[in-house]
């Protein structure tokens, strides 16, 4: 009689503890939502997937309470318990209010900004909007538009200088962190108006063919960017830009308006 209440208060304790742990893991992801800060692990368009999920496993937690699964097994709750601890320490900078000047993850509260207008005007001059990602896929199709190749362009990125060509690039992400990739073009500018290592900026240019023969080895890790080997981006003035709200590419458009 004794044994059989022991097992029954430590699976109720099992119970308890493994649905407080799965209410934690949904409540962290509701977290992220109500603080804007989703976008920073994976793609906005799986918003409604995310929080159909967390609202499951709430649900799940709920269920674990109210009826312990049995057998009760201790390794349960404690690897729900890891998760949760990964999800308050290990993301911490996202998950609770995020600090001025603390690098990527201190965005402002606005998740995407309002979509600037698909041309822009310089030396007299029109220049189309567009991500890098976009330009990439135009310049790599398999059959080229050349109307296409011969525009002038607007792109904005990130500048890496290191001891090979210089890049502009941004990270694309198809759906989280997992599969991030940067792509890039290399850059053909001035060294005087080049802009130092690690700016963001905007570019006014054109695209350019490259040389043939083997393209020139990149800084990035070929392994997580993808570095245009066929054309190179010619800059023609440089303008420093804050960093975009969101940094990351989550769309591609095949016309306009671009996900500039």
């Amino acid at each position: 009689m004794k044994n059989s209440l022991v097992k029954a208060a430590f699976a109720r304790l099992c119970g308890l503890a493994e649905g407080l742990c799965l209410a934690g893991l949904a409540g962290s992801v509701f977290s992220l939502y109500t603080r804007n800060t989703l976008w920073y692990f994976i793609n906005p368009k799986y918003q409604t997937l995310v929080l159909a999920t967390a609202a499951a496993m709430a649900g799940l937690g709920l269920f674990a309470a109210l009826a312990p699964p049995r057998p009760a097994r201790l390794i349960r709750p404690l690897v729900f318990a890891m998760l949760l601890g990964l999800c308050q320490f290990g993301g911490a900078e996202a998950m609770f209010s995020p600090k001025a000047g603390a690098g990527v993850l201190s965005e402002p509260e606005t998740a995407v900004a309002e979509a600037p207008p698909s041309r822009a005007q310089w030396d007299g001059r029109e220049f189309t909007r567009i991500n890098v990602g976009e330009l990439y896929d135009i310049s790599s199709a398999k059959h080229p538009d050349k109307q296409a190749l011969s525009k002038s362009y607007l792109v904005q990125g990130f500048i890496m200088r290191g001891k090979h060509d210089p890049l502009i690039y941004r990270t694309a992400l198809w759906c989280c962190f997992a599969d991030a990739t940067a792509v890039a073009f290399r850059l053909k500018a001035d060294k005087d108006v080049l802009p130092e290592n690690g700016r963001w900026v905007q570019a006014y240019g054109h695209l350019e063919k490259a040389k043939a023969g083997k393209p020139p080895k990149a800084d990035l890790d070929p392994g997580f960017s993808s570095v245009n080997p066929d054309y190179v981006f010619v800059a023609e003035r440089f303008e420093q830009t804050p960093q975009p709200t969101p940094p990351y590419m989550f769309e591609w458009h095949d016309k306009e308006p671009y996900a500039f």
